[in-house]
């Protein structure tokens, strides 16, 4: 049990920490969304913090940078859970209107993996 709490603050720590440079890209981008702009009123100066606290050294486990988003930040766990939703709509209804060579690859990719299958079955002499 201990070792799952301890890998599951792991994946919760790095997913918040990692949250950060998405939030630094949409402002250098000057991007505007009614939901994320509100969501971004809150908790980013402790979601900052603790980013710091996650990336770099700190000789204590429970470093006040850590705990100041958890204990001072407003309902983190649905923050971060409805900012990480809202940068997902947003950027779902982006790539939709503005179709990247990246989206284009992956939908060529998944057209054609039929016949690259079928292609290597009969060239391992399976098809």
């Amino acid at each position: 049990m201990e070792e799952q709490y301890a890998e599951t603050r792991l994946y919760m720590q790095h997913w918040y920490a990692c949250l950060l440079p998405v939030v630094e890209g949409w402002r250098r981008a000057r991007q505007t969304d009614e939901e994320i702009d509100r969501l971004l009123r809150s908790n980013t100066r402790l979601l900052y913090e603790f980013r710091n606290g996650v990336f770099h050294f700190h000789p204590k486990e429970f470093d006040k940078r850590f705990m100041e988003l958890i204990e001072d930040g407003e309902n983190v766990v649905e923050w971060v859970t409805q900012l990480t939703a809202a940068f997902g709509r947003w950027l779902d209804a982006h790539e939709a209107a503005n179709p990247t060579p990246r989206r284009q690859i992956w939908e060529i990719s998944e057209a054609i993996q039929p016949e690259v299958r079928k292609a290597i079955a009969k060239e391992l002499g399976r098809g």
